[in-house]
């Protein structure tokens, strides 16, 4: 991921408690994972067709990953084992104007149903100023301007 960037996880609306997953959902590298959410869904990839008219599909070094946008700039990453959804993320490019990009996906995760996740796992509302607020208070962004400003 690079600095420039702010990555926010997506996550099936359920009645799991999410404050459990700050404790329990981190791999041995204490890592978020949030298949624990997708796991026994069986959400097909079909689910998130509709982004590519927000983000086109670009061509992914896996074929289990499937990328809407550019990993370099605003993308949404899903992780399919045999058509099942299985992880999914959204970066947004805040050197760039997301403002619209950003509009019309928290749009897409209302009509689904979807949470989403900052990078301290807590849930966000689906505005964007909320969401631009986010991002301008994260460590990345002061970081990116104090870089670019030298």
């Amino acid at each position: 991921m690079a600095i420039w960037q702010y990555k926010f996880y997506v996550i099936p609306n359920s009645n799991q408690n999410i404050i459990k997953t700050k404790q329990f959902g981190k791999d041995i590298d204490n890592c978020f994972d949030d298949s624990i959410f997708w796991n026994g869904k069986e959400i097909s990839i079909e689910f998130f067709k509709k982004v590519d008219e927000i983000l086109t599909m670009t061509k992914s070094w896996s074929k289990d990953l499937i990328i809407y946008g550019n990993l370099e700039t605003n993308c949404l990453e899903i992780l399919c084992v045999n058509n099942f959804i299985k992880s999914v993320s959204l970066r947004i490019d805040f050197s760039n104007e997301y403002q619209s990009i950003l509009i019309k996906l928290l749009s897409f995760l209302k009509l689904k149903d979807l949470i989403l996740l900052d990078e301290n796992l807590e849930e966000l509302p689906l505005n964007y100023l909320s969401i631009k607020t986010i991002i301008n208070n994260s460590q990345q962004f002061k970081k990116y301007h104090d870089l670019s400003n030298l």
